[in-house]
């Protein structure tokens, strides 16, 4: 005990704001981080949906109208690629570039 008496432990000293809470009896106010709300997703984000039979799909394109060319109105292709409509306008074209040629100057 005497020992323990005799070695005097080396605190830093109080810093000022220490003292001042000491004196007029005040605590530090506690330091209270506030974040932003981690966002959540929405309740059917991210879903898969349903896989449908053979069946469902036939039932659900039986009721679709398919698409017609505006030219033949034939379904599988459109007027751009309708060879009908290409040849006609080749045709449109050829006699008023040979017309061109016969001008006589």
């Amino acid at each position: 005990m005497a020992k323990a008496d005799e070695v005097q432990v080396v605190a830093p000293p109080p810093s000022r704001r220490d003292r001042f809470a000491e004196m007029t009896g005040m605590k530090e106010p506690c330091t209270i981080t506030v974040r932003n709300p981690i966002r959540t997703r929405t309740k059917g984000y991210g879903t898969q949906k349903r896989l449908k039979s053979a069946r469902e799909i036939a039932i659900s394109q039986a009721g679709k109208k398919t698409k017609e060319c505006g030219f033949c109105k034939v379904a599988g292709h459109n007027i751009r690629t309708c060879k009908l409509y290409i040849a006609s306008l080749k045709e449109k074209e050829s006699p008023a570039s040979s017309g061109v040629d016969n001008i006589q100057v």
